[in-house]
């Protein structure tokens, strides 16, 4: 499903990344964890207990005690972290799923509602109980951080340094007149420091990251979730706090002289992992971790800081906004002003005077009748002029808020700052900016102009963002237009609150979006209902105003104002109000009908899809500028967004399908014959995981007619078996029409299954013809044919008892009275093979001549190809009449050898690959003789087949961007199987091994790293492996990157060590044809066509070892000059592809294929020096690419 987030393949490395990272954020930093299986096991304290022994219900019997005790019993088989599944006394169940997880994995491995307290462990301060498990350093009890001079060796916790020593002003207003500080476009690159602790350890989906802080770092003081390092630099503390999904950072400024030092100004943090890298987004500053396949399991948002001037939020803090009184109405008479200040789509900070002539916005008067706390222009205290040093001022004047400061500020103090739960009305917010330096170090670089500003107000806050999991959601917040706050990020701990609409203090609109995962279980069910369920903590005031749910494209951690998914669908719409701190409309749950998405969602077999929440889009231009928009939802914890999804099973789609004059024939025409039958009978058999399986459905039409000739029939499914049929007489058939037929399951609900058979074009096909004989079945159980349970193709799942080589009987049969013989073949429709009553042969089958009728016969045959095969078979009457053909497709185990050159399937004989136009990667099987035999799709993702989405990064970009393939050698180490060698569509360059079965897994995908002066892998535009031409045992691979020739050689361990440019100019308009020895003298030489439609051969020359490939350079370095081999007649509009391959012809010498642009397959037979016959396959091929 297309609403998964997007991985991202990366390109050349420059060095293997053990590190990782969270990301920091202007000088902090945290983590977005994406994608991920939950690695739990948290370290915990007291001896280890035995795990607790729990049963777990399934479906069957959840659905069998909720009937029998008329109550929902929960489905405990498939409770995950976020999901919970109910089944109903009614024979429905309910799955309710969650944005965020609502449950981990205790100490046991037992479920348990989050508990992101600290506790303490040999490796420090660990979560209790999380899906995202966390260890926050001990600290070091001799560190001069320690109040207690680092007397005594615990780490304190609760609030023990209450009395802190250090008097501190809790709101420290800067008395300089002007901000001096600068936020360099280009600075120097940071300096590394040399000591390192070690800060915080999270681990997620068993991978494991460490951030370290530069430096000693103290004691911390812990309470309940979080941990504060006093002092980590003078008057500066670093508050950690776990959260559900991970955790978060960020440092808390106290004094404009603790903002002068320069440790803080460009604070570095290192990051190490075992097996992850990292990647930062220029343009976002968003720093993203990646496994080695290249799906991102982490992420750090762009870097937020803020002071401490403005208002707390009215849903924050414990001053409410106060109740109306009698002048100041809940429900004023008249609305609020739209005329608010224009927004920006810039997001870098203001120059000083930059916005002088500025004009305040009239701000709206709120419910209650209460004026704003922006003055106007007159006044001198307009919130439009900014800081006058080049932040962002939340829309009010910093002076009017600042606070008077206590004597000095304790640690309860310190965690009670207003400030820490984000900014506020009235905040002087920026961005900070982001380094990654060798892939391990992130520099966080504050706005100095924030720091030295006359009207900051201190503390300062320096926030990085959170950790997230495979559930997330994200604001787009249009004041910051290319600022990531995926998954809360940017507001210290994480903001747990979505935002909404058009919010006048800082003229910002916001849209919020939520990924909501699903259960595989709702595939192909009824959906009876399905409500999201928001809950609204803030709204402007009690007057309502539209909120529209939409279905979205995906999100993920590069999602901003400037880069939303695209708005798909308006699902539904509601106009509501809660929250505003008045009796009238308190926080309160809103649900939105999704039935119809929930719907699409079942049928598509989806695993997630997202929504997206705006405010009210069709009411003119003040559509987003209305303030009484301006909303707030509950994000994260048991009250986030939830998705109910009331449904019932459908029956599984039906197997066993047969006829009695035939079989279920999903191939291409020429079909099987049904003839000389009196009736026809259709059956197949179903089940119900309900147990309430009521029909089967069946229909037939004239192939091509369906509108008009199209016949049903429903019949009821025996008890004990789930089996129907349908009993048709022949005369209801035209002789010589094609016929097609399907059929589905009902229950006794009205639910269907799906159609089957559910392959090819997902019908069966028959021809109608009394004048021949019935195509004859084919049976083996040494070579099985390939078709699944519904008569549908298993796409190569199915696979022989034996290896190749080996000999297994088949048996042919036939429900005709006045068949006399079989004739077959193996891989070509030759029919020489046959066998009758008492003779047999394996020459003339089609003239042999046979009296005897015979119904069955059993032969034994020899495959000869590994790898997909195909059997044909016909049955002969006395009077010679052949019948259609019986098209048997079985699948060969290899040989536990090594492959051929450019053998794919184990057979020794030469395959070629085609990515199809609809992105799907073939293997083309060839006999001996040169014979195209069979298209076979074996690529999967841990034995799932891939699809045309599925394939999409792959193989193709999803439209027309294909990938550049080639396979020929061995890359993975020692196991003898030919691999694939992909540029993918992204500019990625990745091995993907062979899986010994004629596949690959693209799970087990690895990225190549080129060495410093190879060209970027994004630049090549043709690859082609040679083998192994240097005798070290490894394939080399040549490449053209522009006008360049590259080689790339001493492959090992994910990496070619060297990388040679063996030509700088002339190849950007050629194509290399194939490399393989054409002289006969063990050296590999090279075939390419120019731009004038010509192919030249170049001879190499020898090496000590093997090929000397410097001769490959160029026709004056070769060993004889290149040679015309082949003039004219070749141009890539004639043939847009072609692909040269080891003799296939009787021969060692290679010969190629060659496609027209209308897919037509043509074989060119080759010599040592020219093309000596061109012929046609026969087969049509519409690709996108060959290799």
């Amino acid at each position: 499903m297309d609403e998964q987030p997007t991985k991202r393949a990366g390109h050349r490395r420059t060095k293997p990344l053990v590190a990782l990272v969270a990301a920091v954020t202007a000088t902090a930093l945290g983590l977005a964890l994406l994608e991920s299986d939950f690695g739990f096991g948290t370290p915990g304290s007291g001896p280890e207990k035995p795990a607790a022994k729990v049963r777990t219900v399934d479906e069957d019997t959840a659905q069998d005690r909720a009937r029998a005790t008329g109550k929902k019993a929960e489905v405990t088989a498939l409770r995950d972290e976020s999901s919970t599944t109910y089944a109903n006394p009614d024979g429905t169940f309910t799955l309710t799923t969650h944005a965020q997880p609502i449950r981990a994995r205790n100490a046991d491995g037992q479920w348990q509602d989050i508990d992101t307290g600290l506790v303490a462990t040999e490796q420090g301060w660990t979560t209790t109980a999380s899906p995202t498990p966390v260890t926050f350093s001990p600290g070091d009890p001799g560190d001069p951080g320690d109040s207690n001079g680092g007397s005594g060796g615990a780490v304190k916790s609760g609030l023990h340094q209450a009395g802190y020593a250090g008097a501190r002003q809790a709101a420290y207003t800067a008395d300089d007149e002007t901000g001096t500080g600068t936020t360099e476009e280009d600075p120097a690159a940071p300096t590394i420091p040399t000591t390192w602790s070690d800060l915080v350890t999270l681990t997620t989906g068993g991978h494991k990251l460490t951030v370290s802080w530069p430096g000693a770092l103290p004691e911390p003081v812990i309470t309940d979730a979080q941990a504060l390092y006093q002092d980590v630099l003078p008057d500066v503390d670093l508050l950690l706090t776990a959260r559900d999904t991970g955790f978060s950072h960020v440092l808390i400024v106290h004094t404009p002289e603790a903002a002068s030092d320069e440790a803080l100004t460009q604070l570095t943090y290192r990051l190490t992992s075992p097996d992850l890298t990292f990647q930062i987004d220029p343009a976002t500053d968003t720093v993203t971790a990646h496994t080695s396949d290249g799906t991102e399991v982490a992420v750090s948002p762009t870097p937020l800081m803020w002071d401490s001037a403005g208002t707390p939020d009215t849903t924050v803090g414990d001053d409410p906004e106060p109740e109306p009184t009698d002048e100041e109405s809940a429900s004023p008479e008249a609305e609020p002003s739209t005329s608010a200040s224009e927004e920006t789509d810039d997001e870098e900070t203001i120059t000083e005077g930059e916005n002088d002539e500025a004009v305040t916005p009239e701000e709206p008067t709120p419910d209650n009748g209460s004026t704003s706390a922006t003055a106007s222009p007159d006044t001198g205290t307009s919130a439009d002029t900014g800081t006058g040093d080049g932040t962002e001022t939340a829309g009010a004047e910093p002076a009017s808020f600042t606070r008077a400061a206590p004597a000095g500020l304790s640690t309860a103090d310190t965690l009670a700052l207003q400030g820490l739960a984000g900014p506020a009305p009235g905040t002087h917010a920026t961005t900070a900016q982001a380094l990654l330096t060798d892939g391990a170090y992130l520099t966080v670089r504050a706005d100095t102009r924030l720091l030295t500003s006359s009207g900051t107000t201190y503390p300062v806050f320096i926030d990085p963002s959170v950790s997230g999991v495979t559930d997330a959601w994200t604001t787009a917040y249009k004041r910051y237009p290319s600022s990531s706050f995926f998954d809360g990020a940017n507001y210290n701990t994480g903001t747990t609150e979505a935002r909404v609409g058009y919010e006048s203090d800082t003229w910002g609109t916001a849209r919020s979006f939520f990924r909501l995962k699903l259960r595989k279980t709702i595939k192909g069910a009824t959906v009876r209902s399905a409500t999201v369920k928001v809950r609204e903590t803030y709204s402007w005031s009690c007057s309502a105003r539209q909120v529209e749910l939409w279905h979205t494209g995906g999100i993920s951690s590069s999602t901003t104002w400037n880069n939303q998914p695209s708005w798909k669908t308006l699902i539904t719409e509601k106009s509501f109000a809660h929250g505003w701190k008045s009796s009238s409309c308190p926080d309160a749950d809103v649900d939105f009908n999704i039935k119809s998405l929930a719907q699409s969602a079942a049928d598509g077999g989806w695993t997630s899809f997202t929504i997206g929440l705006r405010a009210n889009s069709a009411s003119g231009s003040g559509a987003e500028t209305d303030p009484y928009t301006w909303k707030k939802f509950r994000a994260e914890g048991n009250d986030a967004p939830n998705l109910s999804i009331t449904y019932l099973r459908a029956p599984n789609t039906p197997t066993n399908l047969d006829m009695t004059a035939g079989s279920c024939d999903t191939s291409s025409s020429p079909y099987i014959n049904i003839g000389k039958q009196t009736t026809i009978t259709l059956s197949a058999k179903a089940t119900d995981p309900d147990g309430d399986l009521a029909s089967l459905y069946f229909e037939y039409w004239r192939t091509g007619y369906g509108t008009t000739t199209k016949v049903t029939a429903t019949k009821t499914a025996a008890t004990a078996t789930g089996a129907a049929s349908w009993a048709i007489a022949g005369t209801k058939f035209t002789n010589g029409y094609d016929y097609s037929w399907r059929v589905r399951a009902e229950d006794d609900d009205g639910t269907d299954s799906g159609w089957a058979p559910t392959t090819g074009d997902d019908v069966c096909r028959f021809t109608y013809n009394t004048s021949i004989p019935t195509t004859p079945k084919a049976v083996s159980t040494v070579f099985p044919e390939d078709v699944n349970p519904d008569g549908s193709s298993a796409n190569g799942s199915i696979w022989s008892t034996v290896t190749f080589g080996t000999s297994g009987a088949f048996t042919f049969s036939t429900v005709d009275t006045d068949v006399v013989k079989y004739a077959y073949s193996y891989n070509s429709t030759s029919y020489a093979n046959y066998v009758c009553a008492s003779t047999s042969g394996t020459t003339g089958g089609p003239t042999a001549s046979c009296s005897t009728v015979i119904t069955s016969k059993t032969v034994t045959g020899k495959p000869t190809l590994a790898g997909p095969n195909v059997l044909y078979v016909k049955a002969y009457d006395a009077a010679g009449n052949a019948s259609n053909a019986k098209k048997y497709v079985f699948y060969v185990k290899p040989k536990a050898v090594p492959d051929g050159a450019a053998d794919y399937t184990g057979d020794q004989i030469p395959d070629f690959a085609t990515i199809r136009t609809d992105g799907r990667l073939n293997i083309e099987s060839i006999t001996n003789t040169g014979t195209h035999v069979a298209s076979s799709q074996t690529t999967h993702d841990e034995g799932t087949l891939l699809t045309a989405s599925t394939s999409i990064g792959h193989w193709w970009n999803g439209t027309s961007t294909y990938a550049l393939i080639t396979h020929n050698g061995d890359f993975a180490p020692g196991d003898g199987v030919t691999d694939f060698i992909v540029r993918t569509p992204d500019g990625g360059l990745y091995l993907y091994p062979g899986d010994g079965y004629g596949g690959t897994d693209i799970s087990q995908r690895q990225e190549i790293q080129l060495p410093s002066n190879a060209p970027d892998p994004a630049t090549l535009t043709d690859i082609k492996s040679m083998g192994d031409a240097n005798g070290d045992e490894q394939p080399e691979l040549l490449a053209v990157s522009g006008d360049a020739l590259w080689i790339f050689s001493g492959y090992s361990g994910g990496s070619f060590a060297t990388a040679t440019q063996l030509s700088a100019s002339s190849w950007s308009g050629r194509d290399l044809v194939t490399l393989a020895d054409f002289n006969s003298d063990d050296t590999i030489d090279m075939l390419y066509r120019t731009a004038a439609g010509n192919l030249w051969l170049r001879h190499s020359a020898a090496s000590t070892t093997g090929t000397d490939w410097t001769t490959l350079a160029s026709s004056d370095a070769s060993l004889d000059g290149d040679s015309a081999y082949a003039t004219g007649g070749f141009l890539a509009t004639t043939y847009p592809y072609l692909y040269g391959s080891p003799g296939m012809t009787g021969t060692d010498l290679p010969d190629v294929w060659a496609l027209t642009p209308a897919g037509l397959l043509y074989r060119l037979d080759g010599t040592a020096t020219g093309i000596s016959a061109t012929t046609y396959t026969g087969r049509t091929l519409t690709v996108g690419a060959i290799g």
